[in-house]
């Protein structure tokens, strides 16, 4: 989880909350997200992490309009984001298999003409992907498989004794972005 918060806070962006296994993280801009992205993922695969295992996440990446407010009941209630953007990137994490990342059509533009050098790896999974359960929206999907690194680190995750013990190091310095 440290890993995770140092990356977002970095990159212009923030955790919004953990829970489960999973994290949600905004940010300023889709090349800021993507770029955390990359960072979290070659992290993970690298062994730098707080745990003693070996760990691999499925990313998504969404752009879109979202209304900050109050969600529950005066006894129990919290901040959080809603909008289709957020059931969306939900919904991808299911579409792209441990240690890779997929993102939208727009987010995919958006990285290209800010950052071209970010945008080059995504490929195109499916032009007009129905995302379930969001009444009847649709997306161009993009993804960045896992490489051999990463399937390998993925496959370790599911099956401890792939890599034997998988001990992994804590970083002792905080997570700088890139220039």
């Amino acid at each position: 989880m440290r890993l995770v918060a140092e990356v977002a806070l970095a990159y212009c962006g923030d955790v919004k909350d953990f829970e489960g296994d999973g994290a949600l993280l905004y940010f300023e801009s889709a090349s800021e997200a993507v770029e955390a992205a990359h960072v979290i993922r070659a992290a993970l695969a690298s062994g730098v992490c707080d745990v003693a295992c070996s760990m691999c996440a499925r990313m998504s990446v969404t752009v879109g309009d979202v209304v900050l407010g109050v969600v529950g009941s005066k006894q129990r209630h919290a901040v959080a984001p809603v909008g289709p953007s957020v059931s969306v990137g939900a919904r991808l994490l299911k579409q792209i298999a441990p240690g890779g990342i997929i993102a939208t059509g727009e987010v995919v533009d958006a990285v290209r003409a800010e950052m071209p050098h970010l945008g080059r790896d995504f490929r195109l999974l499916d032009p007009a992907f129905v995302v379930p359960a969001t009444d009847g929206i649709v997306a161009a999907t993009w993804a960045i498989e896992p490489d051999a690194l990463q399937a390998d680190v993925c496959a370790s995750a599911r099956d401890p004794d792939a890599s034997g013990e998988g001990t992994c190091i804590s970083p002792d310095e905080g997570i700088e972005p890139t220039p």
